[in-house]
């Protein structure tokens, strides 16, 4: 039954770049003790009897299920709630944005048009509101084309989650791992043309979500040292299961260009904070790095070597968001990636430049016209904070 599993595996792979990603990081085991399939954020186990009764494209659609209960980080946010209760507002919250990306549904799996856009911790409420008006959860299930409705003995729980009993610095730390887990995934489905688009907003992890921003960081620069994937060096794990799966072959070292804001509403802490931690990630990948310092204008720049821990800073002007892009043209120089480092505070932007560009500001509403966006919160860069 593990070679279902496999071809599970490899039919995600081939046509959902966006969901192989994040299977890759995840253990897929079999486990026929359980009813269906269920996860706990750090791996996935799955029924293959249960699966197999299935058609095959419902079976993906379990998995998927499954990874989707992590991507919106379900088992760490029941705070409290009734976990029978909070499983089926999950379960609509996951299924619709399933049915809305054209994953086909087995008949019996919770799905109401009414829960559309909603987060589950609003589809709980209603479904605890209707408990205590009319003393039961109503259930609509997808049958054929349409949404009937159904008993509780009728429903197919396509997965389930478990309540994750961790140390609070425990389940902050998979938080931070997830989300970083999901912009490498974001940033591969978007090099290939493949972005599931209301889900990413649902995670809401692109934009305005306080996150570590360190751990941010370090994915968005690995997903520039190891992304493409190699056939002629198969992952080792399924060749005994006579499974040939690429593996990741690790791409030469990236050529980053830092643009630090050196205006004068920028202090000099910050940036010198910011300078030190991203010099720290991306050597571990042995990354090349250029200090681009500018306010309305780009100063010398400062080429980053094992001795570097802090730079002068020059300028203290006020703003241009143009100039680093203008002196990368005018100088030929050739990014991996761009990122900015900024208290937002400007609206100068320069035409998007066909190379990555991720902007790190202080500035909550921050609004870049292109690019990636990364709020950091000076007085608290916390990964507690959960977009829902």
């Amino acid at each position: 039954m593990k070679n279902l599993l496999n071809k599970i595996q490899i039919n995600i792979m081939v046509k959902n770049p966006f969901f192989s990603r994040l299977l890759f990081t995840k253990k897929l085991i079999e486990d026929n003790h359980i009813p269906t399939a269920c996860t706990n954020g750090q791996l996935i186990r799955a029924n293959t009897q249960f699966l197999s009764s299935l058609n095959f494209v419902h079976a993906v659609s379990v998995i998927l299920h499954e990874l989707l209960h992590i991507i919106l980080l379900h088992p760490f946010r029941l705070n409290g709630r009734n976990k029978e209760v909070w499983n089926y507002a999950c379960d609509y919250e996951v299924n619709l944005l399933l049915y809305d990306n054209d994953f086909p549904l087995p008949d019996c799996a919770l799905l109401d048009f009414k829960f559309r856009g909603m987060s589950a911790e609003k589809i709980y409420e209603i479904l605890i509101q209707h408990n205590n008006n009319y003393g039961h959860i109503p259930f609509l299930v997808k049958q054929g084309f349409s949404c009937v409705q159904a008993n509780e003995d009728e429903i197919i729980d396509l997965g389930d989650f478990e309540i994750v009993n961790l140390p609070q610095y425990e389940i902050d730390r998979l938080i931070n791992t997830i989300r970083g887990e999901v912009f490498a995934a974001y940033m591969a489905a978007k090099n290939a043309g493949n972005i599931p688009g209301n889900i990413i907003e649902r995670f809401d992890l692109i934009q305005h979500s306080i996150v570590n921003w360190k751990a941010f960081l370090a994915n968005y620069l690995n997903e520039f040292g190891y992304l493409t994937y190699d056939f002629f060096r198969p992952d080792k794990r399924y060749l005994y299961y006579n499974v040939i799966l690429p593996s990741l072959k690790p791409k030469p070292a990236g050529n980053f260009c830092i643009a630090v804001d050196v205006s004068g509403s920028m202090s000099n802490e910050l940036i010198q904070k910011f300078i030190g931690e991203t010099f720290a990630i991306a050597k571990l990948n042995n990354n090349n790095i250029t200090i681009l310092p500018f306010d309305t204008t780009v100063y010398q720049p400062i080429e980053m070597n094992e001795t570097t821990q802090t730079i002068e800073i020059k300028g203290r002007g006020g703003t241009d968001f143009k100039a680093p892009v203008q002196y990368i043209s005018d100088n030929y120089l050739r990014p991996t990636c761009l990122i900015y480092l900024s208290d937002g505070i400007c609206d100068s932007f320069p035409y998007e430049p066909d190379y990555p560009v991720l902007w790190v500001t202080t500035k909550p509403d921050f609004e870049p016209p292109f690019g990636e966006y990364l709020y950091y919160n000076e007085m608290n860069a916390s990964p507690n904070h959960i977009a829902a």
